[in-house]
C-alpha cells in the first residue's frame, strides 16, 4: 500500500498491489502477466530445485523451472521479489505437519498439484468428428 502526505498532518492513500489470491479457480488457468498463480505451484518447483526429487518423504520428481509449465507460462511473473519459495514450502509442510495431515496425505496433496500443473501443459486437439486427442 503507498500513502502519501500533501500538506495535511494525515497521510492519504493512493494506491495498493496485492500479491497473494484467495483460492478462486481462475486462478489457475488466467492470470495478468505480472500476476502469478497458486503459490504451491511455485514452492514445488523452487523446492525440486533446491533439494531435488524427495524431500522429506514427498516425492518432487514431478516438478520443474515453473516456466515448463503451460497454466504458469501464460504469466511472465515466477519469482517475487523477496520471497524464497523454498523456503515457504518447509513453511507450508510445517503448517500441514501441525494441521495434523499424515506424510501419505501430503504426498496425495503434492500429487495432485503435480496433475493439475500437468494438465495445463497438455494439447487437445479436435478431431472435427465430435472426439480429440490429446497430441
Amino acid at each position: 500500500m503507498l500513502y502519501e502526505a500533501k500538506d495535511r498532518s494525515e497521510p492519504e492513500f493512493v494506491c495498493a498491489k496485492i500479491n497473494t489470491y484467495l483460492l478462486e479457480k481462475i486462478r489457475i488457468t488466467e492470470m495478468l502477466k505480472k500476476e502469478r498463480s497458486y503459490h504451491i505451484f511455485y514452492q514445488v518447483c523452487a523446492a525440486k530445485e533446491r533439494w531435488g526429487d524427495e524431500y522429506q518423504g514427498l516425492p518432487l520428481h514431478y516438478f520443474g523451472d515453473p516456466s515448463s509449465f503451460g497454466y504458469l507460462r501464460r504469466s511472465d511473473t515466477f519469482q517475487l521479489q523477496g520471497v524464497d519459495d523454498s523456503k515457504v514450502f518447509e513453511e507450508t509442510l510445517e503448517s500441514m505437519k501441525d494441521m495434523g495431515f499424515l506424510l501419505d496425505e501430503q504426498i496425495t496433496i503434492i500429487k495432485v498439484v503435480a496433475a493439475v500443473m500437468h494438465i495445463g501443459s497438455l494439447e487437445i486437439s479436435d478431431n472435427g468428428d465430435g472426439t480429440c486427442e490429446i497430441d
